[in-house]
């Protein structure tokens, strides 16, 4: 008898007729959430949410040094078509990662030490690092006269 009156006082809150709500549906009675009190927030303070880092496996470092395990390539997402060059990193702090090695020819192999920082390759899905050009044993694009700082080519003054 309780539940017959609890559903009738129900129905006549939400104004719904009974022949469009759910049979055997709990009736809702306000579906509006009321705002918080100053009380509300003293006791549950908003939380700002933590920020992920994008480049996580570096531990918040601007470089780490790494060893490679495997030199392959990757092919880029639609609507690009590419051969990416991609090398498989062992960092220093133990993380096997996927690494870009940016520019034309490279010279790296099995073993070679490089120094990779975070770089988002935006058509390689879960790639997010790159190689540095002329650090290690990776040596700079050849012929390279502009961008020269991002492909670790430094000025010949005796070329002028």
């Amino acid at each position: 008898m309780l539940s017959l009156l609890r559903s009738r006082l129900a129905n006549a809150v939400t104004s719904a007729p009974l022949s469009r709500q759910a049979v055997g549906a709990a009736p809702r009675l306000n579906t509006i959430t009321p705002v918080r009190t100053l009380r509300v927030f003293e006791r549950h303070k908003r939380v700002t949410q933590k920020r992920v880092s994008k480049s996580a496996k570096l531990e918040a470092c601007p470089q780490k040094k790494g060893v490679v395990l495997r030199v392959f390539t990757a092919s880029p997402r639609k609507p690009n078509s590419a051969r990416r060059k991609v090398v498989r990193v062992l960092m220093s702090n133990k993380y096997a990662i996927n690494a870009y090695v940016p520019g034309i020819g490279h010279n790296l192999q099995k073993h070679s030490q490089v120094l990779v920082r975070g770089h988002r390759i935006r058509d390689l899905p879960g790639v997010n690092y790159a190689v540095i050009r002329n650090k290690y044993d990776l040596r700079e694009v050849k012929g390279r006269t502009n961008a020269r700082s991002k492909y670790g080519v430094r000025l010949n003054r005796f070329l002028k």
